[in-house]
């Protein structure tokens, strides 16, 4: 498993992934959506009450930056 997530939450992004490789939009079954107040490439989909998956769209292309708790996310987000 990775960076301390719980098994569910590893399941969980490992489907994700796996489900965007050949669906862009699969983000939105998950509960995921674009951060257009700060930047519309950036795609938050939550993996469990207190952790999230962090996507950038590249050239069409849904790319993970990083799995993180709430906090984390908070702080990568809305850091100046």
């Amino acid at each position: 498993m990775s960076g301390g997530l719980q098994r569910a939450h590893f399941d969980r992004l490992s489907k994700l992934t796996k489900a965007l490789r050949t669906d862009p939009t699969a983000y939105l079954r998950f509960g995921g959506k674009r951060l257009t107040q700060v930047d519309r490439t950036l795609i938050s989909v939550p993996l469990g009450n207190r952790n999230r998956a962090l996507f950038r769209e590249v050239q069409g292309r849904i790319r993970l930056i990083k799995a993180m708790t709430h906090e984390e996310y908070n702080s990568f987000i809305w850091r100046k």
